[in-house]
């Protein structure tokens, strides 16, 4: 069963559906979603890259790859954590950056 039954038809001129139509491929969303969005007061962010996902993924996965290195250096004692830890934080920083710069904040 649907949740939304109600229609509402909207009379657009050729340069209004344009404007709508760019700002919808650029969210990657349809147009209906786009149009609750924003009335729902979301701000509505182009679409990243595909390049970005592959970007944070491979950032993650270092991380993991460090916090690993981590836990066994401290488990035995081998290599000073700290300088370890501190490249850990270092990703998550750069995440956050990648993120914020991406959304313009």
């Amino acid at each position: 069963m649907r949740k939304r039954n109600n229609t509402v038809n909207v009379r657009l001129n050729d340069t209004e559906l344009e404007k709508l139509d760019e700002k919808v491929l650029k969210s990657g969303l349809s147009r209906e979603a786009f149009i609750r969005n924003v009335l729902n007061g979301a701000e509505v962010h182009p679409a990243p890259p595909v390049d970005f996902f592959n970007l944070i993924r491979e950032i993650r996965r270092v991380g993991n790859n460090i916090n690993q290195i981590v836990h066994y250096a401290n488990g035995n004692g081998f290599v000073e954590n700290k300088k370890l830890t501190e490249h850990l934080n270092e990703l998550d920083s750069i995440e956050k950056e990648l993120w914020k710069s991406f959304r313009g904040g």
